[in-house]
């Protein structure tokens, strides 16, 4: 009947007006992936600025190192945090959007069912292909959520193994500092006190060298061997205190290379193949090069016979001294100690 079918026109506006709003909605999905995908790159960047900025050996203490370490992984933490945030957000959206095209497939199915007038059926046929065409862009962006969540995660996991390798790094860095300040202070103390037992040992020798005859030879060995021995504890402690600084110094580079865990791949440089150089003229009867080849040769006329060539009396040149710079590194401007260059090249 003409009311069956104006109410049948009348879902069919709604319908397409629910479709409207269903492509808008996708739009704003895709916007909000835009914005996660702004998320993960920009931690990707921090990660990147993290390296970029980690100071070379000698620059600052390790205790600013330390603490500027510290505040850019609790600002990584925070976008890891928004970025979460926003995929929650997203997965939201994306339901919604699910439910809105479960309850339009439904109504175009009722509407099918209870549809007989001919002349809707291309409408009909329109608003499935774009149903269609919607199915399929809501399934590329849910692969695009999902591979965009699986690599945030995967950043986020990288950022908790670095944060827990340096958490653990620095711990045993200040328990090798503070043992390697109590022992450089106990063997300086002792250090000292043997320096000077050497100072008495000797000015004790120094005094009964006056007097040799009356000093026992007992005594005289003792204080040698004091003497040697006190020297020999010195050493040994010097040797300490060096392989404390050593093991100190190779810590710290380990502070600085713990975060080399995202290694980017060299790149490979291709070099270009050297070009061939070009024959050189060579003339088989003059025997000269870059004059002019054997098949045109001057000295040979038109029957073919060869003039004998004329032999040129070479003479002597005097060679004189060239001026050269070991500072500028040229030939024939100014001697080294005329250069007015205080930067050698």
């Amino acid at each position: 009947s003409e009311d069956k079918q104006q109410q049948l026109e009348a879902n069919l506006e709604v319908l397409r007006g629910e479709l409207s709003d269903a492509c808008k909605k996708q739009e704003e999905l895709l916007r909000a992936l835009a914005t996660s995908n702004g998320i993960r790159d920009r931690l990707v960047s921090e990660l990147s600025a993290l390296l970029d900025v980690l100071p070379v050996a000698g620059e600052s203490s390790v205790e600013d190192l330390t603490q500027g370490l510290r505040r850019r992984i609790d600002q990584l933490s925070k976008h890891v945090a928004d970025a979460e945030a926003s995929r929650d957000q997203l997965m939201s959206r994306v339901q919604v959007l699910e439910s809105e095209r479960a309850e339009l497939e439904r109504e175009l199915t009722l509407l099918k069912i209870s549809s007989s007038v001919r002349e809707n059926e291309p409408d009909i046929a329109t608003v499935t292909e774009q149903l269609e065409a919607a199915k399929t862009k809501m399934a590329q962006l849910e692969a695009n959520a999902e591979a965009a969540l699986h690599r945030l995660e995967g950043k986020s996991a990288e950022l908790q193994a670095v944060q827990k390798q340096l958490d653990h790094t620095l711990n045993e860095h200040s328990q090798l500092k503070q043992s390697h300040e109590q022992a450089m202070a106990m063997m300086e103390t002792e250090r000292r006190q043997l320096l000077d037992r050497i100072q008495t040992i000797e000015s004790n020798s120094a005094g009964f060298a006056g007097s040799e005859a009356s000093v026992p030879n007992d005594e005289l060995t003792r204080l040698i061997g004091e003497k040697t021995s006190a020297e020999s504890q010195v050493s040994f402690l010097n040797s300490i205190i060096v392989d404390l600084h050593k093991k100190n110094a190779e810590l710290e580079e380990r502070v600085r290379s713990m975060l080399l865990v995202l290694d980017t791949p060299p790149v490979k440089t291709v070099l270009a193949a050297p070009l061939p150089r070009p024959p050189r003229p060579w003339c088989d009867n003059c025997l000269v090069f870059d004059s002019h080849e054997t098949e045109n040769c001057p000295r040979v006329v038109e029957n073919g016979t060869l003039h004998p060539k004329k032999r040129v009396s070479l003479q002597k040149i005097e060679l004189t001294e060239r001026m050269y710079c070991d500072i500028c590194g040229v030939f024939d401007n100014h001697n080294t100690e005329d250069c007015t260059n205080n930067e050698t090249f």
